[in-house]
């Protein structure tokens, strides 16, 4: 047999099914939710329900100028190239350690590198470069300052090994 409740907020009586008592009803005049009861106790609101927050105040900036938001109109990124250019001048650098003329081209190829992906980096932080390719640009301007650098040692120290030939 079906157990009537009333509603604690605007008092109408709301029939709940015999197994329902204890649980949670919505009152049809005013949608207020509140817990069944048998009629004798007084009802209880149902707990509130966490409101979802309100939202944000409109924001005056274009959508690209907001924190996030990329331009659609930007550059793209250039990380492969970057990378691979990096890669082969860290390569040469190394190999400049043993035979002095890859250092020719290891130097010159890391300097303009690291200087390229400097500019990149600069790119993507201000908005104007696409920024999903900002890891492998720091990679590409880390390993083409390596190159740049092995080179730089391999040069001065095959300088130092010909005067020292020379002097002697």
């Amino acid at each position: 047999m079906p157990s009537s409740s009333v509603c604690p907020s605007c008092g109408r009586a709301v029939r709940a099914p015999e197994g329902l008592r204890g649980s949670l009803l919505r009152c049809p005049r005013c949608a207020l939710i509140f817990w069944a009861t048998d009629g004798t106790a007084p009802a209880r609101e149902a707990p509130p329900r966490a409101e979802s927050s309100p939202p944000p105040a409109e924001d005056s900036r274009p959508p690209w100028e907001r924190p996030g938001f990329v331009r659609r109109d930007c550059e793209p990124h250039r990380a492969g190239p970057l990378a691979l250019l990096a890669t082969v001048a860290l390569i040469f650098g190394i190999l400049s350690l043993c035979v002095c003329l890859p250092a020719l081209i290891a130097l010159p190829m890391g300097l303009g590198v690291y200087a390229a992906a400097r500019r990149d980096l600069a790119l993507m932080q201000a908005g104007q470069m696409d920024p999903d390719g900002s890891a492998r640009t720091q990679t590409a301007r880390d390993m083409a300052l390596g190159g740049a650098f092995t080179a730089g040692m391999a040069s001065l120290l095959w300088g130092w090994g010909a005067w020292m030939h020379w002097m002697s």
